[in-house]
């Protein structure tokens, strides 16, 4: 798993989020449940702790992926070939557009115009250097030629 330094804060402040939700909040609400009878036949308690299982299932998941994660040297995105990390400038030979795409880490949350270097479109920029083309098929079915306008370092590195 690939992060930029971007996607690493992103996850570690969920990581924080859910860890306090789960000892402050669930705390709280347990307390409240048992109150009225916290136990295998009180549904609220039930839920609670449902809710409490899906937000350690995904901690759990956070840690995992944080501590196996290689976070990208962002100088290195900078240096002309398309990396995550990246922001790419990027025409689409047929309408001759031009669009601008960060490359991210596929766990990444996106922002409008992220392109995940999971997609089609990330896999065939990997790698790219400025006026190289590239063929990629679509989900949809289509095949799109694009070339490679620009290459830079990410805009928030």
């Amino acid at each position: 798993m690939i992060l930029t330094p971007e996607g690493e804060e992103m996850l570690r402040a969920e990581l924080g989020r859910l860890r306090q939700r789960l000892d402050g909040e669930f705390t709280e609400r347990l307390r409240d449940a048992n109150a009225f009878g916290g136990s295998y036949e009180n549904d609220e308690y039930l839920q609670i702790k449902e809710e409490e299982a899906v937000i350690a299932s995904r901690i759990r998941q956070l840690e995992t992926l944080l501590d196996t994660a290689e976070i990208i040297d962002e100088e290195s995105a900078g240096r002309g070939v398309v990396a995550i990390g990246s922001v790419v400038d990027v025409k689409n030979l047929k309408s001759g557009k031009v669009r601008t795409h960060r490359i991210t880490g596929g766990f990444e949350p996106a922002e409008p115009g992220d392109v995940s270097a999971n997609s089609p479109v990330g896999q065939a920029l990997l790698g790219r250097t400025p006026e190289e083309r590239v063929e990629v098929e679509l989900p949809n079915g289509r095949t799109v030629t694009l070339e490679v306008v620009a290459v830079e370092a990410s805009a928030t590195g």
